[in-house]
């Protein structure tokens, strides 16, 4: 009988703090399938020379081109997008994932002045440029074009 008073005083067997570990766990897990399947598949579309300073400009020059509203409303769903891919890149860190790839890739994503400068220092660690380049070998993608200051 005490058992049953017990339950119906409040007491769960279950906290709310097993819960929110249970979501933060399944979250966790979803998070690194996720990353498993969507970074290399970015990753595999970037043009090879991509991190080059040539083909920055030429971003840049045929963005200025189209109409202002539509260049001010893709730059907004640009940061955004880039944006939650820096935070998921961020909480990877600390839990199983690509993270320093993840926030890699929100940075391409975005658009700030220095973005590029950002992006050659990130990729100058010779760990970062092979993680790059061995994800787009097995995209069976030719590797990445790296201007001459900017990597080994």
């Amino acid at each position: 009988m005490s058992n049953i008073q017990s339950l119906s005083s409040g007491f769960c067997p279950l906290s709310s703090g097993t819960v929110i570990l249970q979501i933060l766990g399944l979250l966790s897990l979803l998070s690194f399938i996720v990353s498993l399947v969507c970074i290399p598949w970015l990753i595999n579309r970037l043009p090879d020379d991509f991190f080059t300073l040539k083909s920055h400009w030429q971003r840049t020059r045929r963005r200025r081109e189209r109409h202002p509203l539509i260049m001010i409303m893709v730059v907004i769903v640009r940061n955004c997008i880039g944006f939650v891919f820096m935070a998921a890149g961020m909480v990877m860190i600390f839990i199983p994932g690509q993270g320093i790839l993840t926030i890699l890739l929100g940075l391409v994503l975005m658009d700030f002045p220095g973005k590029h400068r950002l992006i050659v220092l990130i990729i100058q660690h010779k760990r970062v440029w092979r993680a790059l380049n061995w994800i787009r070998a097995k995209g069976r993608r030719q590797p990445f074009i790296f201007d001459d200051k900017s990597c080994g």
